[in-house]
């Protein structure tokens, strides 16, 4: 269970969807890491992306206790990587209680992760921020819309993740509506307590999003993506597809110049930074930033060939071995394929009866990569209107572009027509 002398170990806290991978790329550099869980329970819309087996321990660490945190002493981690958003806070608090070089700044943690908090932490930095008001009753929430009388307004929980509680509310009524759900849920998908409620302006423009590695608190641009969202109604909207763009300074200097600065401010000196940003016609604007790597559970492999410095190695990098990252960063390595994240969308509701068919289908599709389903056989299955109620992803990579945009096509037909065959007369309890 416990290193041997000299060797080297690393600790990984909520090692679901993207951060899945690093125990495996870790291992490559002769790692052995421990697994370290926020709470006793992996959160269900993860469960699909976690394998305990690539973990020498794992340590249940749902509040402050010594005992664990003198196990995960003993287990001596160079680093202690958040693998999902989840982990972000405790991964924080122990970085700073082990004295790790790679710890950041333990009263701005809070702020990497309640939505508030961060709006309010670039105000104070003078940085282009979100107009907002968060209350923990709905009567003051619908006040403050109704004051402000611009419309529509954004309500979601604090401490949410992937587009989950998400309304835009075009009316007083509609705010009350969004809010009360809100607090009629006592826990959002990742297992935290929705005590309050966030009310912000909704940005208009085109989302953007910018994802870094920091080291020592220099920030390096790995990857800009482009989200395409869905609107099953005027209320939600949720993933789509995502795709990487071609950073171009002409283009894209402000908005990663706006997300350096947004990093800083946050304070992530160490680790990855993911940054969603509206480009309004005032400027880039945060939406939120993640102290972590993206999610969507992407491949590691497909990474690797798609992409010239994907965040997730480059993070696994910065940790184990500085001088080598810098030294690949200034490489241009070439970038010989095109790949579409796709975010499967269900219509239906009931109890999934047959998936296999479509399955095969769109294993079948010149530009298919891998797949991950987070439902099976036997599964409810429910209207998409967020990332919690997402069926699954579907990664399409190819050198060809008009091959991979057909396969595109074609996925969505399968997925409209025949992926999930659905007893629509009953849902399981």
């Amino acid at each position: 269970m416990f290193p041997k002398m000299h060797e080297r170990t690393a600790v990984i806290v909520d090692g679901y969807s993207s951060g899945a991978g690093f125990a495996r790329e870790l291992r490559k550099f002769g790692f052995r890491c421990a697994h370290v869980q926020s709470d006793y329970e992996v959160p269900r819309v993860y469960r699909y992306t976690y394998n305990p087996d690539d973990y020498a321990i794992t340590i249940c660490f749902p509040k402050y206790v010594k005992k664990n945190i003198e196990v995960i002493r003993a287990f001596n981690p160079e680093f202690i990587i958040p693998g999902a958003e989840s982990g972000v806070e405790l991964a924080d608090f122990l970085s700073n209680e082990l004295k790790l070089k790679t710890a950041n700044p333990l009263f701005l943690s809070p702020a990497r992760r309640n939505k508030f908090l961060m709006q309010e932490e670039l105000k104070k930095n003078g940085l282009p921020h979100i107009s907002q008001f968060c209350a923990n009753n709905v009567q003051d929430v619908v006040a403050w819309s109704e004051k402000r009388n611009k419309w529509p307004v954004v309500v979601k929980p604090l401490n949410s993740a992937g587009g989950e509680g998400i309304n835009y509310c075009y009316s007083s009524d509609d705010v009350k509506r969004a809010a009360e759900h809100i607090l009629m849920r006592p826990y959002n998908m990742l297992g935290f307590e929705n005590k309050s409620i966030l009310v912000q302006e909704l940005l208009e423009g085109e989302e953007l999003v910018v994802n870094t590695v920091s080291i020592d608190g220099k920030p390096y641009l790995c990857e800009l993506w482009r989200y395409e969202k869905y609107s099953p109604d005027p209320n939600h909207s949720t993933y789509s597809t995502m795709q990487t763009i071609c950073y171009k300074p002409h283009q894209h200097a402000k908005i990663v110049d706006y997300a350096f600065q947004v990093i800083t401010a946050l304070g992530i000196k160490n680790g990855p930074a993911h940054c969603e940003i509206m480009l309004t016609v005032r400027g880039p604007i945060l939406i939120e930033c993640a102290a972590r790597v993206m999610g969507a559970n992407l491949p590691f492999n497909m990474l690797s060939s798609c992409i010239r410095h994907p965040q997730a190695i480059m993070n696994v990098l910065s940790y184990v071995n500085p001088k080598h990252f810098d030294e690949l960063w200034c490489t241009r390595k070439p970038v010989s394929k095109h790949f579409i994240v796709v975010f499967l969308i269900s219509k239906q509701k009931g109890v999934i009866r047959s998936i296999q068919r479509g399955l095969d289908e769109i294993k079948q599709l010149p530009a298919f990569h891998s797949m991950k389903l987070a439902l099976q056989v036997g599964d409810n299955i429910y209207p998409t209107i967020d990332y919690e109620t997402c069926p699954g992803l579907v990664y399409l990579c190819h050198e060809n572009k008009d091959v991979l945009d057909h396969s595109f096509s074609c996925l969505r037909i399968i997925e409209s027509k025949r992926l999930f065959m659905v007893k629509s007369e009953g849902i399981k309890v």
